[in-house]
């Protein structure tokens, strides 16, 4: 199938409005509750999880599991 350069861009405007709707997600910092230190970062969806994300993770500095919250 032969695309032509107007299908091309066509296609092209589809993909970059599709992109723009999906800007719900956002990169959050992890800090640990025990030291402070931020040595995790992750997305999340506002729409989805609106308050503050808290996970157990590995903190290097306490070498232990601790509480990780998401800090702004």
């Amino acid at each position: 199938m032969l695309i032509t350069a107007l299908t091309f861009w066509t296609l092209n405007i589809r993909i970059s409005e599709m992109a723009r709707r999906a800007d719900n997600r956002i990169i959050i910092n992890m800090g640990c509750v025990d030291c402070r230190e931020r040595t995790y970062h992750s997305s999340k969806n506002r729409r989805n999880d609106p308050q503050r994300i808290e996970l157990k993770k590995f903190c290097p500095r306490c070498r232990v599991h601790t509480l990780h919250r998401e800090v702004r």
